[in-house]
């Protein structure tokens, strides 16, 4: 007679994939890569599932949807760069302008190198081409850094450091987009276009930048024939 095994059967194993927990963090860095290739409206939740290694059910329960995603991504670097600009306008008050808007330009540079990862880039791309939604995620988190920087040309105005006739409502954007554009373009574009490392090339580009900004802020620069066309001033 055979004897009764006594060892117990084997527990079948669990029928689909075994969840695996990752930390909200890894979402957001997978999300960014996937925004950068597909931008937000191209992008789903699959994708960056699989690029966190973790299942689409996780991201619903931290972020809700991918424009959560998007959203967690904008607060963390307008956050951060709106409260360390606030710092700097605050302590540089009473400075020279254009000492404050070189600390400025500074700060805004590092944040966005340190802490950007691209996403300046992104959001621009869903500015230009992305759903309304979107745009007016933006234009929140953006308005109080521009405000910011407005502040500081009303207070040179005031002081007679920056032009009075330059259109105050709109001067930090023709301070702030061609920033974004040196720091996107030049590091991956500078071994195409010159003989500099990219790090020196991309230090020759702002200094060169604030200084062709700050030349024409100036008061020195406030000419009243300055809207005369060429034709009419040429000699000929």
């Amino acid at each position: 007679m055979l004897k009764k095994s006594l060892e117990p059967l084997p527990t079948p194993s669990p029928r689909g994939r075994k969840a695996i927990k990752v930390e909200p963090r890894i979402i957001l860095d997978a999300a960014l890569k996937v925004f950068a290739e597909q931008g937000v409206a191209g992008a789903n939740l699959r994708a960056i599932a699989r690029g966190a290694g973790c299942d689409p059910a996780l991201i619903y329960y931290h972020f809700g949807s991918k424009e959560g995603i998007f959203e967690a991504l904008l607060d963390e670097l307008f956050g951060e760069l709106q409260r360390e600009l606030a710092k700097v306008v605050g302590e540089t008050t009473g400075q020279p302008t254009q000492e404050r808007m070189r600390q400025v330009m500074d700060l805004i540079v590092r944040q966005l190198r340190t802490r950007g990862r691209g996403l300046q880039g992104i959001a621009r791309g869903e500015v230009v081409a992305g759903a309304e939604g979107t745009r007016i995620s933006i234009a929140k988190r953006l308005r109080p850094i521009l405000d910011l920087l407005r502040q500081v040309f009303a207070e040179g105005m005031a002081k007679g450091e920056v032009r009075a006739d330059l259109p105050l409502p709109i001067l930090p954007f023709f301070f702030l987009r061609p920033l974004v554009e040196i720091l996107e373009l030049i590091p991956v574009m500078s071994a195409h276009l010159s003989d500099f490392p990219p790090e020196e090339a991309l230090a020759m580009a702002l200094t060169a930048w604030f200084d062709l900004f700050w030349n024409g802020a100036s008061p020195s620069q406030e000419r009243g024939d300055r809207l005369l066309p060429a034709v009419a001033k040429s000699p000929l």
